[in-house]
């Protein structure tokens, strides 16, 4: 990562380098985003034996994990 004279590590440049010479590069803030991927272990299998009330299985992993995420702050 480039970084404009005098900035702080944290931010990335924009635009493309040596278009404007001379012009001082603009710093964009940047954040840390974190993904949670989840699963239902051996979904396939508990799909066949449930049928239809599958739909429930995965209702309540949402319900489990939106819960962990709202008690976290995430």
């Amino acid at each position: 990562m480039l970084l404009a004279r005098g900035c702080e590590a944290g931010g990335f440049l924009t635009g493309p380098a040596g278009v404007n010479p001379g012009e001082e590069p603009g710093l964009v803030a940047t954040q840390t985003l974190t993904f949670l991927f989840t699963d239902i272990e051996r979904s396939a299998v508990v799909v066949q034996r449930l049928v239809d009330a599958y739909p429930g299985v995965r209702a309540d992993h949402r319900r489990l994990i939106r819960a962990g995420l709202a008690a976290y702050g995430g």
